[in-house]
C-alpha cells in the first residue's frame, strides 16, 4: 500500500474520531499511525507523533 493511501487512512480514522467526540487520549488508543510503521526515537515517541497529527487535524476543522 502506498504511504499516501496509508496517511490519509489515518486521518480519515482521526476525522471520523473526533466526529465521535473522541478525547485526544481515545484517538492514541486507536493508534491511527500504526500502518505507517514510523521510526520512531526518544526524542519523538509515537504518542507525540499522533498528538501533533491530531492537533493539526484538529485546527484544519476548527479554522
Amino acid at each position: 500500500m502506498q504511504y499516501i493511501v496509508r496517511i490519509d487512512k489515518a486521518r480519515t480514522l482521526i476525522l471520523k474520531a473526533m466526529a465521535q467526540r473522541a478525547t485526544q487520549q481515545e484517538v492514541l488508543r486507536l493508534d491511527p499511525l500504526a500502518e505507517l510503521n514510523l521510526p520512531y526515537t526518544n526524542w519523538l515517541p509515537r504518542e507525540r507523533v499522533i498528538q501533533l497529527f491530531y492537533r493539526l487535524l484538529a485546527k484544519k476543522n476548527v479554522g
